[in-house]
């Protein structure tokens, strides 16, 4: 699995919102791998997914904005005060499964581009 989801490690174990933002961090960098694959050059100082995908040369549906303006909701959201008390809320189990699911899909689709 991409993320830690369901681990063991006492620092993550029922840790969901913390779950979530290591599927962010893992797939900024990826993004950020394809971006430097691209180009040959190093990746853009940003954390908006979408932006970087669009630097990369990346052409996306839809679908796919909408999956990376999400994805970079959560960092904001797990990043600020305010925002990630209702963020841990927002965070059951159930979320946190569904939302690492849609992130291993968008990671998977990021590493066919670099392999």
């Amino acid at each position: 699995m991409l993320c830690f989801y369901n681990s063991t490690h006492p620092k993550y174990s029922g840790n969901n919102h913390s779950q979530i933002s290591l599927c962010v961090g893992s797939i900024e960098k990826i993004l950020k791998a394809v971006y430097v694959s691209r180009k040959n050059e190093h990746a853009p100082y940003t954390h908006n997914l979408q932006r970087i995908a669009e630097f990369s040369g990346i052409l996306l549906d839809s679908t796919q904005k909408k999956a990376l303006a999400e994805i970079t909701t959560f960092n904001l959201e797990a990043r600020y005060p305010d925002d990630k008390r209702s963020f841990r809320k927002k965070c059951t189990k159930e979320y946190t499964k569904k939302e690492i699911e849609k992130a291993e899909g968008v990671f998977k689709w990021l590493k066919s581009m670099i392999l």
